[in-house]
């Protein structure tokens, strides 16, 4: 389960939505489903997400996300029937 960056701004600044956020790893963990955490841009936002184990981290705090110029089939597919 990939949670959307803005739920882990607003966790970090307000404590009714760190519940939200809490009790939505607690749900994913509970059920046996990976969880991603998506947007981890500062260290404040590391520091709070390190309280939920397991969980996998993604953001620009990590690493740039970068373009990937090849097109892949679907792409492909996508561009003739957008396009034609």
């Amino acid at each position: 389960m990939k949670i959307d960056r803005d739920f882990l701004n607003d966790a970090v600044n307000d404590k009714k939505s760190a519940g939200i956020y809490e009790s939505i790893v607690a749900l994913a963990h509970k059920l046996d489903i990976d969880v991603v955490a998506e947007g981890v841009e500062t260290k404040e936002q590391l520091d709070y997400l390190r309280q939920f184990k397991p969980i996998f981290l993604q953001g620009y705090l990590f690493q740039i996300p970068k373009v990937n110029t090849e097109k892949t089939s679907e792409i492909i597919i996508k561009d003739i029937i957008l396009h034609s």
